[in-house]
């Protein structure tokens, strides 16, 4: 069995929406289960009108024009018809909702509504998409909402799944349909709570549930199929050499995600793992192309810096308390008020009377900064950027350490904060986020090529 997600871009254009077609007939002996994503900008629509500011008619009209031509591109007569009455009830059940939420006299959407409202973009797309493929190809297809498959916690927004309930689910109502020889088209990005509450996996959260359900149904491959040829030793809009790697080790894949690539959602990597299952990330618009593979086990001899990935804006945070020196139970204080806030923490350096850490977000960071002002002297800037090398046992490369403070020093480039992974996969560094690009460009050059 093979499951094959589509991003936004790759199913907002005619063209390629026939290189999904011909995928899934070239594919078709291989068991397929197609995951798609919202049309392109509609989930950043859903999301916008979850304010009363901006919730306009417009927006609606918008929405539907989008997917109305789409539809024209490929359909006709009944089978039109069909997909834009699927389309006018969905929005209109968003509509509803909507009014009667700010009809009481509320303005701003809470979390649990929102995950209701967006998947209304990846119910109208799975619709369409099933549509067009059995058009096209004649091959029997079925919308399947993914919030019958994967069951999850009670996060809203950015949900993570149960894993023996969600892989029970997906084998019920998946695995029927590919005894009839029927094409799944699965909503991305979206489960369920077992009250049957709608969740999300989080923004670019279709590349995770293309990974769960590949999980559960113990598929043979999982393939990511984006807009790019694969993932790069950088980001190849800002350096022109980056170069395409073909083979990566999920341990690496999950750093790179984790540190700032866009290539992969990062939590993507998680179910495969488990069930050690490749994942290929492949490109819509050159279907012929090799792509990256992840694997659970790269055999290398040479120990290098496979990939440098960075972040150009982070929060930096410093706490210095003569409460950690020979104290016990600090650094949990401080690790439980980022988790009351929902805060995700990125890097970390310890002294022994001081701790730096960087934030993958910083929602409620007001409120965890006055907690945290009772344990300790805080410094906060949000001037910083981080920069991370990623490889393989990277720290038996030769003079690494070397060679990268040689680099940026000979550069007048600072080094603010240093944080090695405990799986020596990464060395990341944080320096000023005007700087970021520039040590990019040379430390590519000199470990990268």
């Amino acid at each position: 069995m093979l499951v094959m997600k589509f991003g936004g871009t790759s199913v907002s254009s005619r063209k390629s929406i026939e290189v999904i077609c011909n995928l899934v007939g070239t594919n078709l002996h291989k068991k397929p289960v197609v995951v798609v994503s919202a049309l392109s900008k509609v989930t950043d629509s859903l999301v916008a009108i979850c304010t009363k500011d901006n919730f306009s008619e417009a927006v609606f009209d918008n929405i539907y024009s989008k997917h109305e031509s789409m539809a024209a591109e490929f359909l006709g007569g009944r089978d039109l018809e069909s997909v834009l009455e699927y389309i006018k009830q969905c929005l209109n059940d968003v509509k509803n909702k909507l009014t009667k939420f700010f009809g009481n006299g509320n303005s701003l959407v809470p979390l649990a509504l929102k995950d209701e409202i967006v998947f209304c973009g990846e119910k109208m797309s799975s619709f369409l998409i099933a549509a067009v493929i059995n058009h096209k190809t004649k091959i029997d297809t079925r919308q399947v909402l993914s919030s019958t498959c994967i069951t999850t916690n009670k996060k809203f927004g950015s949900a993570d799944y149960l894993a023996a309930s969600t892989k029970k689910n997906t084998r019920l109502v998946i695995l029927p349909l590919i005894k009839q020889n029927i094409v799944p088209v699965v909503t991305g990005f979206v489960g369920a709570t077992k009250g049957g509450e709608i969740t999300t996996l989080g923004r670019g959260g279709s590349d995770y549930s293309a990974s769960i359900l590949g999980f559960a149904l113990e598929a043979s491959e999982i393939q990511i199929w984006t807009d790019v040829d694969g993932v790069y030793s950088t980001d190849p809009r800002v350096i022109k050499t980056a170069k395409l790697l073909p083979l990566l080790a999920y341990e690496e894949a999950s750093e790179l995600a984790n540190l700032g690539a866009k290539v992969l959602h990062p939590r993507t990597i998680k179910p495969a793992v488990f069930a050690k299952i490749p994942v290929k990330v492949l490109n819509t618009f050159n279907p012929n192309g090799t792509g990256t593979t992840i694997v659970d086990f790269v055999d290398e001899k040479k120990r290098r810096v496979k990939a440098i990935t960075t972040k150009n804006s982070v929060p930096l945070i410093t706490i210095k308390s003569n409460e950690m020196l020979f104290g016990k139970g600090f650094l949990k204080k401080v690790f439980d008020i980022f988790a009351r806030f929902n805060i995700s923490i990125s890097l970390i350096s310890v002294s022994e009377v001081s701790i730096s850490i960087t934030l993958d977000n910083k929602e409620n960071i007001n409120d965890a900064l006055k907690q945290i002002n009772k344990i300790g002297m805080v410094t906060y800037n949000e001037d910083y950027g981080s920069l991370s090398l990623v490889g393989g046992h990277i720290m038996d490369t030769p003079n690494l350490m070397n060679d990268i403070f040689t680099i940026l020093e000979s550069a007048n480039i600072k080094v603010h904060m240093i944080s090695y992974s405990g799986s020596n996969i990464n060395v990341s560094m944080v320096i000023l986020s005007r700087d970021i690009n520039r040590a990019l460009e040379l430390l590519h050059n000199h470990f990268i090529g």
